[in-house]
Formats: C-alpha cells, structure tokens, sequence
C-alpha cells in the first residue's frame, strides 16, 4: 500500500541554533525533550515545543520503513511558518534561504520519497518574491508554506 504523509514534520537543526542565537523574539531554545522550543515575537502567547524525532529525518523515515508500508512524505512548516515573517526582513529572507536549502538537501537525498516546499518571509513583496523564485527554480522544491497571518513584530 502506498501511503502519502502530507503533514510530516522535519525541521533542520541549523534553522533553530540560529534563532538560539537571537537575543529578542522570536527567538529558541533547547528544551528537555531533545528538541527547541520557539518563542514568536509581538507578544504572541504560546510557544512552539519540538521533540527531538522531528529533527531526525534518517529516524523518521527508518521508523516508517519499519511499518511496512511504502511511505512518502510532504515536508511541512506547520505553525513555524510564521517565524519568517516575525523576523526583520533581510534576517527572514537569510533564515528562509537556510531553511530552503535543508528542504533541498532532504529532497535530493530521498528522490520521489520526499516532497518538501519552501518556506517565504512575507513581509516584503519583493524579497518574498525572490526567495520563492529561487525555491522554485533554483532548489526544486515542490511548493510553498505560507503562513495563516504576517509579521507580528
């Protein structure tokens, strides 16, 4: 049976150290389950706490080869896709770029298993513009995240 797993989550580790880094929201931190925890700027409550399987892709896939099935995946962004548009603007486009390229990287090392799509910081047409041209015809990844709402900063 082929199984198409549209809302998989893998998130590269380099996107979050970076915001580790960051001294104001949004900003990350380590937590205690082997993951971060994301903070979003503008006084939004909640915060986001990954564990650490959704940093693993060779782990993720490895555990859905164990099940049996042929399982593809969609990579997606899920309710961090807002975190590029929080960021001032040359900093969401740098961390959107960074994003992409591991996006990349996991759709070339597992061909035709997974499909991942970029993420677009939004709150500058013209870099939002450019950063996706370059997912798209640059990268190849499939699609895009876009976020529910824009900069809340």
């Amino acid at each position: 049976m082929k199984i198409i797993d549209s809302h998989f989550h893998w998130w590269p580790r380099s996107v979050f150290e970076h915001l580790c880094k960051r001294k104001g929201f949004p900003t990350a931190e380590v937590n205690d389950r082997g993951g971060y925890t994301y903070h979003g700027a503008g006084g939004r409550s909640g915060s986001i706490p990954a564990w650490a399987a959704w940093f693993d892709l060779d782990e993720q896939l490895a555990h859905m080869d164990g099940l049996g099935h042929d399982i593809s995946v969609v990579c997606s962004i899920g309710p961090l896709s807002i975190a590029f548009s929080e960021l001032p603007v040359d900093e969401g486009k740098e961390l959107a770029l960074m994003w992409n390229e591991e996006m990349a990287w996991a759709q070339r090392r597992y061909p035709g298993r997974v499909w991942a799509s970029a993420a677009v910081p939004l709150v500058d047409t013209n870099v939002a513009i450019d950063v996706l041209d370059d997912a798209i015809d640059r990268l190849g990844l499939m699609g895009v995240n876009l976020p529910g709402s824009v900069g809340l900063r």
